[in-house]
């Protein structure tokens, strides 16, 4: 099994690592921060087609050749919080700011207490900005999860490209890898 990680930090008993390799197996989760750019239809969608930034972009192209091969997927929405991909939720306008953080986080606990102890994932990549990831870590270390928590690394393309690679299982093109936690807007 490769490792590839590139920098690793441990936080209580979560281990926050840094990298784009990680082997595809049956027990991965991939936890996606929402997109401002959304399909604006009447009606609820799937969030996974509601959102239509670029990472989801390349999800929905990796679920449509590779349908066989899938992770669990949830969306981190500034709206309804840690939600399955197949949520179906009305096209809305809101941005996850630090009162949203404070708003969301016992349904955050809740999901992720449901997910990782119940469904003992080994692995999580977040695709999120900095703001999301560090809400997401927060949760995971109250709810005393052992998991390994992997970060894309910031940018404009290092998360697809990462994001590509880990869902493949293969190693991409490395981009040098930011601790995403530390400076963010929640408490």
């Amino acid at each position: 099994m490769k490792s590839g990680i590139v920098k690793s930090y441990f936080y209580s008993r979560v281990t926050i690592a840094h990298s784009c390799t990680i082997p595809v197996v049956s027990t991965s989760l991939v936890i996606l921060g929402c997109s401002q750019r959304k399909i604006q239809t009447d009606g609820a969608l799937p969030a996974i087609n509601r959102y239509d930034g670029p990472v989801f972009r390349v999800i929905r192209r990796y679920l449509r050749e590779d349908p066989g091969k899938r992770p669990e997927i949830y969306v981190l929405s500034g709206k309804f919080g840690l939600i399955e991909a197949s949520t179906r939720i009305p096209h809305y306008d809101e941005k996850l700011d630090p009162a949203g953080c404070d708003r969301l986080r016992p349904q955050i606990n809740r999901t992720l207490r449901d997910l990782v102890c119940r469904r003992q994932f080994d692995e999580i990549l977040i695709v999120a900005s900095k703001l999301y990831v560090k809400l997401l870590l927060q949760s995971l270390l109250s709810i005393g999860a052992t998991v390994r928590v992997f970060a894309a690394p910031p940018g404009n393309g290092p998360p697809l490209t990462c994001l590509h690679g880990w869902l493949r299982g293969e190693r991409m093109k490395k981009h040098e890898p930011r601790l995403l936690i530390g400076d963010s807007q929640c408490p």
